[in-house]
C-alpha cells in the first residue's frame, strides 16, 4: 500500500464475528460509513493491536473486504473505521529509515581530549523521500499540516509495510526541489511518539 499520514475517525462501526489472521472479508455491525476506495483500520475492543488493512475494494451489504488482512485474529466486538482526514502519498517512498539518536554530543575540549555528554532522551525518527510529488498534493500537505493539524499536532504515519506510527512533523520546510511537472525528491521528517498507536 502508499504510505499515508491521517487522524481522527469515521465510519466507526464493530465486527459481529472473529476476523481470522489473514482474513479480508469482515463481517460489521454496519457498513454505511465505510465505502470501496477508503482505508481501513481495525483494533480489538480496547483499542489494543490496531492494525491497517489497506483499502477497502469491496462491499456487500454490511460486509467488506479489504486488500489485507490482519496479522493477529480479532474477537467479535473489534473495532473498525476510517481515517477522518487522511493524506496518501500516492506514490511509493524512497529511502525510508527510521534513525535513532542517542541523545549523547561527542566534543573535543581544549587539549584535545574527547568527552561525551548525554544533552537530550533517546528520539527515533521516521525519514523518507517522495521522488515525485505533484504541485497538487503538495499543497495538500501543507494543508494538512497547517489546518488539521495546526503545524504541531500528533497524528497517524502508516508506511507501505503497514506499521502504524504516531508522530509529529519536525521540520516545517520539506528539503525538494520544484520542476515543470511539481515538485521532486521532498524529504520527509517525523517524530516518533509511539509504536502502534492511532491519533
Amino acid at each position: 500500500m502508499n504510505a499515508i499520514v491521517c487522524t481522527g475517525t469515521s465510519g466507526d462501526t464493530t465486527t459481529t464475528e472473529i476476523v481470522s489472521i489473514g482474513e479480508v472479508a469482515i463481517d460489521l455491525a454496519s457498513a454505511a460509513g465505510i465505502d470501496v476506495g477508503d482505508y481501513v483500520f481495525i483494533s480489538e475492543a480496547d483499542d489494543s493491536e490496531i492494525e491497517c488493512l489497506g483499502k477497502c475494494i469491496g462491499k456487500n451489504s454490511n460486509t467488506i473486504t479489504c486488500a489485507a488482512g490482519p496479522t493477529a485474529a480479532k474477537a467479535s466486538g473489534a473495532k473498525v473505521w476510517t481515517p477522518a482526514n487522511i493524506l496518501d502519498f500516492g506514490v511509493g517512498v524512497n529511502g525510508y529509515a527510521q534513525p535513532v539518536d542517542r541523545g549523547v554530543l561527542t566534543e573535543k575540549t581544549v587539549g584535545g581530549v574527547w568527552t561525551r555528554n548525554k544533552i537530550a532522551d533517546t528520539s527515533e525518527e521516521i525519514t523518507f523521500i517522495v521522488p515525485i510529488m505533484s504541485a497538487t498534493l503538495y499543497a495538500a500537505w501543507g494543508t494538512f499540516i497547517d489546518t488539521t493539524l495546526l503545524g504541531y499536532d500528533t497524528f497517524t504515519f502508516v508506511n507501505e509495510r503497514r506499521e502504524i506510527f504516531q508522530v509529529q512533523n519536525t521540520i516545517r520546510n520539506e528539503p525538494g526541489t520544484r520542476g515543470p511537472e511539481g515538485y521532486r525528491n521532498i524529504q520527509f521528517h517525523f517524530g516518533i511518539n509511539a509504536a502502534g498507536v492511532y491519533d
